[in-house]
């Protein structure tokens, strides 16, 4: 299975398969043979190329918190359709959530389904843009007021153009 690994400002990709007992990851083009034990309490033991690692992680909705070898990190973790979702709407995490809706990737605006002035919910539908000859509905990442719409049905926009802003 895909996940996604949250660095600075992209996501690392990580493909994960589970094949006679062990883990088989694939990341960065390099491949990894990890055996995995449950310890209890949330705590495990990971051998990672005849290496050791003692793990401790603690999953909070997207983000895990590792105390690997007493060190502590936190890496936000998503599955392709978290991922894809992130993609579309924005994060959803409450401290990243912004009012500005961006286009996900380059289209054509086929439809706006708010007015400005308009209270819109989180997931609410918004516009819809054509991209790779799909329809691809755009939803609110926020509730709030719809404050500016920057595009008009048959404009061509580009990846990360902001589209709808939302307070």
């Amino acid at each position: 299975m895909k996940y996604f690994l949250k660095r600075a400002d992209d996501f690392a990709e990580v493909d994960i398969v589970a094949e006679n007992g062990q883990l088989a990851i694939h990341k960065d083009g390099r491949n990894y043979q990890v055996d995995l034990v449950s310890l209890g309490n949330n705590r495990y033991s990971l051998v990672i190329d005849h290496q050791v690692y003692s793990v401790e992680a603690v999953n909070d909705s997207r983000t895990v918190r590792l105390v690997l070898n007493q060190r502590e990190y936190q890496v936000t973790v998503l599955n392709q359709r978290q991922k894809v979702a992130q993609d579309l709407f924005g994060d959803s995490d409450a401290d990243d959530l912004q009012g500005d809706v961006s286009a996900p990737m380059p289209g054509m605006v086929l439809k706006i389904e708010v007015a400005p002035g308009q209270q819109v919910e989180q997931g609410q539908p918004l516009l819809i843009i054509e991209a790779m000859k799909m329809e691809n509905e755009i939803r609110s990442p926020i509730s709030g007021t719809v404050t500016e719409i920057l595009v008009k049905p048959n404009q061509a926009v580009e990846k990360d153009d902001t589209m709808i802003r939302i307070e």
